[in-house]
């Protein structure tokens, strides 16, 4: 006869909030103090692995350079023609490839901006082109594209969201920086680098934006 006590745990979600991974668009166009404070906190957080060399205009290694090559020919787009960035896909190693995060980073910042109600610019970067190209990346890499295609976004990318957006209490862009680069090796960095390069190369070329 089993006589012994036996202990259990209950869970109960009955009173739980779902989760959502949307972003909440911008309320005002991004501005250059928002900007520039990303694009330092990115450099103090990051030691030059993965995609940081595209934000501190270092050499980097040889898949940083491809995925600058990739860059410079989507920047060559005409202003109103979708921008083409699947070259970067399933580009770099780790469990979701640095390119996978970077364009997650980009379709975050254009969630945030190109729809808000002081912009005019629309989706710009070619969806099409970045679902048909999931195949060639790993599945860890695809699972975070496919979300980030739908827009849900990783909740500590959507804490950059917040803060760039001004959604944050103070916009503290550095905080949200430094708690993403905790995120893998160089998954979270490689992500707000996709974050910047949206807003110092997209917004630039479609609305005049410009920081320093």
């Amino acid at each position: 006869i089993d006589t012994g006590t036996r202990i259990g745990t209950v869970v109960s979600f009955l009173n739980s909030a779902a989760w959502s991974g949307a972003v909440k668009p911008a309320e005002a166009p991004v501005g250059n103090r928002a900007a520039k404070a990303l694009k330092d906190a990115i450099i103090e957080f990051s030691d030059d692995l993965g995609f940081a060399p595209l934000v501190s205009d270092s050499r980097g290694d040889r898949f940083t350079m491809r995925a600058a090559v990739v860059l410079h020919e989507a920047s060559l787009s005409a202003p109103n023609e979708k921008i083409d960035v699947s070259g970067l896909i399933g580009l770099g190693i780790g469990l979701t490839p640095s390119g996978d995060d970077f364009v997650t980073g980009a379709l975050l910042a254009e969630a945030v901006f190109a729809d808000n109600r002081n912009s005019a610019l629309g989706r710009i970067l070619d969806r099409s082109l970045l679902q048909d190209a999931l195949s060639r990346t790993v599945p860890a890499g695809r699972t975070l594209l496919f979300g980030a295609l739908k827009e849900q976004f990783p909740e500590y990318l959507l804490e950059v969201g917040r803060a760039i957006a001004g959604h944050i209490q103070g916009g503290n862009i550095r905080s949200a920086i430094a708690a993403a680069s905790h995120h893998g090796a160089t998954s979270g960095i490689d992500s707000c680098a996709g974050v910047w390069w949206y807003l110092d190369r997209v917004l630039k070329r479609q609305s005049g934006f410009r920081f320093h």
